[in-house]
């Protein structure tokens, strides 16, 4: 908790007079009461700034959204934005961004493996070429398939 909300709460428990006279239950209630409101200031201001919608799933909807959303490790609030996102940008949605992240690491392994064997002179200079602009063509088509 940062030092600017515990100084709200205590100075909100100060004003009220439940530090001086109240029980620790009263100071507990107390300090629910404050966060209540600060939440609900919170996101009363945040719904000046930002739309929020409200959508509905049955069971058998709820439970495939759970399995997607679980397949890519982000929660299911992110899961139905990025995939309204993508939706809308003409992008095609990504299965797992680590299988992503996995597969470019895999390329630039293989990038660094043709520096090696120009360095050791297994391969000629122009076989190496050759093949790095075939990996960086592979790359950018899988770059653009899975983004």
């Amino acid at each position: 908790m940062s030092r600017h909300k515990s100084n709200s709460v205590y100075a909100y428990l100060e004003a009220s007079g439940v530090l001086e006279q109240g029980t620790p239950e009263e100071i507990s209630a107390a300090r629910k009461a404050y966060w209540r409101f600060y939440k609900a200031r919170w996101r009363q201001q945040k719904r000046g700034i930002e739309k929020c919608f409200t959508i509905s799933f049955s069971k058998e909807e709820e439970r495939l959204l759970s399995a997607a959303a679980k397949e890519t490790t982000v929660s299911r609030t992110k899961f139905i934005k990025l995939a309204v996102m993508q939706q809308l940008s003409g992008m095609h949605p990504v299965a797992d961004p680590q299988l992503l992240r996995k597969v470019l690491q895999l390329l630039a392994m293989q990038y660094n493996t043709l520096t090696d064997a120009i360095e050791e002179g297994t391969v000629s200079a122009e076989f190496v070429e050759i093949l790095m602009q075939k990996l960086s063509g592979i790359e950018q088509n899988i770059r653009n398939v899975l983004r």
